[in-house]
């Protein structure tokens, strides 16, 4: 008898190869941009968070985007999905003092990740995501069972980032960033990016072999 995964949350964790390149380009521009911004809780209008989003097309951007490429192949390969194009989105998320994210999910795209551009852990919050594993929990829980090692039957889990680093996971997991400290000296920078299937619909009709009506 064999006992396999059937759920499990794959979290993909890549060295970005020019990290101090991209750090040292990007980052007096990015603080620049917030510093200098009279809306410094400017983002999207659904959002609920207070935290800055901003975009670097041109100066950039572009650049670290299509870096990314290499490690979303190798997250799909090791997931063993089929074959497909795709495209990135992506934005910059910063954080000054006492702001945050709401707990969300980016439920339109397939997968999403970040890039961890400047993060201490000593003065920074780490961003936290949710288990779907919840209810699971609760029944242990119920029972007065504990299952050492698995931490999947916690509500939640604070992600070691580092600094360099590419974190890949499946779009619809849970996450948000506790809000940063009052004695907050630095600014918490990431590059956040979802990851897109072009022609959604064509591709899954020829891959399932669905005939349209």
């Amino acid at each position: 008898m064999a006992i396999d995964h059937l759920f499990s949350i794959p979290l993909g964790k890549y060295k970005l190869p020019n990290y101090q390149e991209v750090r040292d380009k990007l980052l007096p521009i990015l603080e620049d941009d917030y510093h200098e911004a009279d809306d410094k809780d400017r983002k999207a209008e659904h959002w609920k968070c207070n935290s800055y989003q901003t975009w670097l097309w041109g100066n950039g951007q572009e650049e670290l985007s299509d870096s990314l490429f290499p490690f979303i192949d190798d997250y799909l390969t090791q997931l063993k999905f089929v074959g497909f194009s795709y495209s990135i989105e992506s934005w910059f998320n910063i954080y000054g003092k006492q702001q945050y994210q709401e707990r969300h999910g980016h439920h339109a795209a397939l997968l999403s990740g970040m890039v961890v551009l400047n993060y201490d852990p000593d003065q920074h919050t780490a961003v936290r995501f949710f288990s779907p594993w919840s209810e699971y929990a609760r029944v242990f829980e119920k029972f007065e069972t504990q299952a050492y090692g698995m931490n999947f039957l916690n509500d939640n889990h604070g992600l070691e980032m580092e600094n360099g680093y590419v974190y890949i996971w499946p779009s619809s997991l849970n996450h948000l960033v506790p809000p940063q400290p009052n004695k907050l000296k630095d600014l918490r920078i990431t590059f956040t990016f979802n990851v897109n299937p072009d022609n959604k619909w064509n591709n899954f009709v020829e891959q399932s072999g669905v005939t349209e009506s």
